[in-house]
């Protein structure tokens, strides 16, 4: 399926992303800084991605959270692994520039987030 963008987010999301602008709790608080989000393609059909998020603590240790996000509908269900695997969360991308050069996503509110 071809997005208002040119493409298919098969094509738009893998690679690395920062974050410009944001309301999402995790990385209003000021512990967690200069957050990264880095998307492999596992598969395009069903669209699955590998996601690793990378940021910095306030004390300049840098950490990362590792899932896989797969699309069902128009919306990606993200699980985490490890012990992370217990939490799920949902996104959708809502909007992206016409050259891909950025995206606008939402996040559904969960228990954890």
């Amino acid at each position: 399926m071809t997005e208002p963008w040119g493409g298919s987010l098969a094509e738009l999301l893998p690679g690395t992303w920062s974050v410009g602008a944001t309301n999402f709790p995790l990385w209003l608080k000021g512990d967690k800084v200069s957050p990264t989000f880095t998307y492999e393609l596992r598969r395009d059909s069903p669209l699955e991605l590998t996601d690793r998020v990378s940021y910095f603590t306030s004390s300049g240790q840098e950490k990362s959270i590792v899932g896989v996000d797969r699309l069902r509908g128009d919306e990606f269900t993200w699980r985490g692994k490890g012990l992370l695997s217990l939490f799920a969360s949902r996104w959708s991308v809502i909007g992206a520039a016409s050259d891909g050069a950025f995206v606008v996503i939402r996040f559904s509110k969960t228990f954890a987030t």
